[in-house]
């Protein structure tokens, strides 16, 4: 253990991944699925909504379409009508595309994935990241968790280099994304 320790302390990077990615995957797993999804869990209105902000800056975590994707998901699982299922995709397309598979899924069945969201009632987060879309795309400008990479990019500077933010966030939202 103390051989571990050790090594976390001389490695900056492998501690600030590990840190990351128990918080992030620990705030979705208990706001996202316990909570919003099978309503397991049942948070204080302010605690959700720094939840919900954090995920969407970190990760840029629509919880509509999150909930739309993942409600889909659970009601086709391992056909072709999945989101992202690894047997249909393939595991490491899964593993690094599910990120990307939710934006086209939500594109291409916007209306399907806002039915298996219908009890969601948006918060005043969700239409602030709405109107703030990149031009001529109508993409919103967070939805791959641009904000959370640019601050992961100041971590990385502080770290050593920018492009290990960068690398950080994209491990950090590839891992999250497998909830």
């Amino acid at each position: 253990m103390r051989a571990f320790t050790t090594l976390l302390a001389e490695h900056a990077f492998a501690l600030t991944y590990i840190t990351s990615v128990l918080v992030i995957m620990h705030v979705a797993s208990i706001y996202l699925h316990r909570g919003q999804t099978h309503n397991a869990v049942s948070l204080r209105p302010g605690l959700a909504l720094s939840c919900q902000i954090f995920l969407g800056i970190i990760l840029g975590v629509n919880v509509e379409n999150w909930l739309g994707c993942h409600g889909i998901h659970h009601a086709k699982a391992d056909t072709e009508a999945d989101v992202h299922s690894p047997e249909v995709l393939g595991y490491w397309n899964v593993l690094v595309g599910t990120l990307w598979y939710h934006q086209l899924v939500v594109a291409q069945r916007g209306e399907e994935v806002k039915a298996a969201a219908a009890e969601y009632e948006p918060t005043g987060f969700d239409r602030l990241m709405e109107r703030s879309v990149i031009p001529g795309l109508g993409i919103p400008i967070n939805a791959f968790g641009m904000l959370g990479m640019i601050m992961f990019s100041l971590v990385g500077l502080l770290v050593s280099h920018w492009y290990t933010g960068v690398l950080l966030w994209l491990l950090v939202a590839v891992t999250c994304n497998l909830l």
